[in-house]
């Protein structure tokens, strides 16, 4: 669930193995599906519209690569809605991004 700003979407959020291809907007939240039991962050694409928003006609955003900084935790049969907090996100470098390199 996306509790970040008004102005964060989060796109592609995955965890353990699942991905859910969505834009989640604030409060927004994905579908529930299975992934495979574990530890693993949650690892998605960011955008803040007030800062990183389109800057005009043709222009595509610019998305960055993020992830919890607390490491989640599911076993078999277990539901887990997982929220992605302000205090609880860090840059993922682990994934190529934007970066021009």
């Amino acid at each position: 669930m996306n509790r970040l700003t008004e102005t964060n979407l989060i796109k592609d959020p995955s965890f353990n193995g699942c991905r859910w291809n969505v834009v989640l907007a604030y409060g927004e939240a994905t579908s529930p599906d299975r992934c495979l039991p574990g530890a693993d962050r949650v690892h998605f694409q960011k955008l803040d519209l007030a800062v990183n928003g389109p800057a005009g006609e043709g222009a595509s955003p610019t998305w960055f690569n993020y992830q919890t900084v607390s490491v989640k935790r599911v076993d078999y049969g277990d539901f887990h809605a997982f929220e992605i907090t302000a205090d609880d996100l860090e840059q993922d470098f682990s994934t190529p991004g934007p970066y021009g390199h």
